[in-house]
């Protein structure tokens, strides 16, 4: 499935025939169709795949959406997110200047989950994630971090996550692409007793350096 964001005239004329030529090689049934339209500051996008399917996706913006442009970000579309991939002087001084001395990652787009028991013991709470992501949670030291993984019941990885214990509940941070399939996850295999709620709505800085 192709997906391209229209600035102009003659872009919409590259994915017209784009979409004829993917209709050209699926003859077979499978109608394919891209339709892409301005909504005020965000763009949504229609992707049909068998014609009785379709999905609407919006593209968000975080906090510092702003910020990023008035410094000459260059966005792009990341996991429903419109994100600065670089800056002017290039990746490649970025980079160098992360790891020489630190820089600062807008991660607002990552999935921030807070679980918490509906009794009041967090010790229980870390009783039912251990079942969930095979790292050692009870004994977890309060502001203390670990990184693991949600497993599936064959044990295989549904994603990678950051956990933090803050006392009385623990945060994941989870991959912004995957973190509504993270908490249906959550949501069908934590327990009766214990309440996960993805925040909205905040933002989430991260500090890189050597």
């Amino acid at each position: 499935r192709t997906v391209t964001f229209v600035h102009s005239g003659e872009r919409l004329n590259l994915v017209r025939r784009r979409d004829n030529d993917l209709r050209q090689m699926n003859r077979g049934g499978i109608a394919w169709c891209i339709i892409l339209r301005m909504c005020g500051v965000r763009y949504r996008y229609f992707i049909t795949g068998k014609k009785e399917e379709s999905a609407l996706v919006e593209i968000n913006r975080t906090a510092l959406y702003d910020f990023h442009s008035q410094m000459g970000g260059k966005i792009v579309p990341f996991a429903g997110y419109e994100m600065p991939v670089q800056y002017g002087a290039g990746i490649m001084q970025e980079h160098l200047f992360c790891r020489q001395s630190s820089a600062l990652f807008d991660v607002s787009h990552m999935g921030q989950i807070i679980v918490r028991s509906s009794m009041g013991r967090n010790d229980s709470v870390a009783e039912h994630l251990e079942k969930l992501i095979p790292v050692d949670l009870k004994n977890l030291g309060e502001n203390r971090q670990r990184y693991g993984f949600f497993l599936n019941d064959d044990g295989g990885i549904i994603d990678d996550l950051m956990i933090t214990n803050k006392g009385d509940h623990f945060l994941i941070v989870a991959n912004a692409a995957r973190k509504d399939i993270d908490m249906k996850h959550l949501n069908n295999k934590i327990g009766s007793d214990v309440e996960a709620q993805l925040l909205e709505g905040r933002s989430l800085i991260a500090i890189q350096g050597p």
